[in-house]
């Protein structure tokens, strides 16, 4: 469609990447090894030496350094990912396409297909009610053709961690024609989370999609929200975005998806959830609470009697009587910062979280002032 070729050659490109090289673990910390975002490269266009940074030149937009950056060093704006959403919540069927090849047919367009994590896919199931069908017909021409098998490794490694086929069922029914395929209104009975509610399509003619139609209106708003966003873009000072301050704490959007897959999710899978993409923190009797990995920490999962108290005016305020470290499971991203810094290596990050919720606090290590 003539609509989406425009939006879609408008807004894709490679710099939609957001580089925050404050956040990147290496450079952090320059004996952390981490490079999950250059292995994953596949034409090397990842630089770890000197500072985090991107040759666009060689870039091919595939997003699979962002899927793979735990710390938000590499990130995508998680806009961009929500109006995908609200427009495939309008399509009976929705079928998802990618910007780089905006002639497929899609109901919304997202940067290239890689840049679908497992958490972005979790999203999928869990809060669009209706089949989701990823349009990957124009996959086997493109430079990115690699992405197909990295999907289907996406999709084994969800089903593998979580059982979302037994939980809850519910029924969702389809509108009738134009807006179908079918002529009359029917109802499907499946399960509310499942795995089959995401298709990969390979073949054109395997494709169902019916193009939702689009008045002038719809289609001069879209136009004009890129074409801002892109005039927003050219004027901002790149430099600034990538040299933000060490000390700011920013959550990356994949984890902010996922902590909204585990609040809507039911019992059974939410204990995938915590076992597989949740994490939790072991403090060894040897710590001395000196705070240093609440400081490292890239997304504030880690934070200390002085970031929580509050502030008196009071003049025979003395400070706390007690130093205690505090630990935030939903902010969590696993990067193991806290220990690499830790200069008594007396924190660990451990896979998987055995508390109630991941949206609790908890006290990890407690000193109390005065005592031997």
């Amino acid at each position: 469609m003539l609509k989406n070729k425009i939006i879609g050659k408008l807004s894709a490109s490679a710099e939609n990447i957001i580089v925050r090289s404050s956040h990147c673990s290496r450079m952090r910390f320059n004996q952390n090894r981490c490079s999950k975002c250059a292995d994953r490269c596949p034409h090397a266009a990842i630089n770890l030496e000197g500072g985090l940074s991107i040759d666009y030149g060689a870039c091919t937009e595939c997003m699979l350094c962002v899927s793979e950056c735990p710390s938000g060093g590499l990130d995508l704006d998680p806009k961009d990912f929500y109006f995908l959403l609200t427009k495939l919540k309008k399509a009976p069927m929705p079928v998802v396409g990618c910007k780089v090849k905006p002639e497929m047919d899609a109901h919304a367009h997202t940067f290239c297909l890689g840049s679908l994590s497992e958490e972005r896919l979790l999203i999928f199931m869990v809060l669009l009610d209706a089949p989701v069908q990823i349009n990957l017909t124009g996959c086997a021409s493109c430079k990115n053709r690699g992405i197909v098998d990295v999907l289907k490794k996406r999709l084994e490694a969800i089903e593998q961690k979580i059982s979302l086929k037994e939980s809850e069922a519910r029924d969702y029914t389809l509108p009738p024609a134009p807006y179908t395929l079918h002529p009359t209104p029917y109802t499907l009975h499946a399960a509310r989370y499942t795995l089959n509610k995401i298709t990969l399509v390979e073949n054109k003619s395997a494709l169902q999609y019916e193009d939702v139609p689009c008045d002038r209106r719809g289609f001069f708003t879209a136009l004009k929200k890129i074409t801002m966003e892109s005039a927003a873009g050219f004027f901002d000072n790149s430099t600034e975005r990538e040299s933000m301050n060490y000390s700011d704490k920013t959550l990356p959007s994949g984890r902010k998806l996922l902590n909204k897959v585990y609040s809507v999710v039911s019992e059974k899978p939410s204990k995938g959830l915590l076992d597989n993409y949740y994490y939790d923190v072991k403090v060894e009797d040897n710590c001395d609470v000196c705070f240093s990995c609440t400081g490292m920490c890239p997304a504030g999962a880690l934070k200390s009697t002085y970031d929580l108290q509050t502030a008196t005016e009071e003049p025979s305020y003395q400070g706390p009587s007690k130093l205690e470290l505090f630990f935030f499971p939903s902010l969590c991203v696993g990067c193991g910062l806290c220990s690499d810094f830790c200069m008594s290596k007396s924190i660990s990050v451990v896979q998987g979280f055995k508390g109630d919720s991941p949206f609790k606090m908890k006290c990890v290590k407690t000193v109390v002032i005065g005592e031997d």
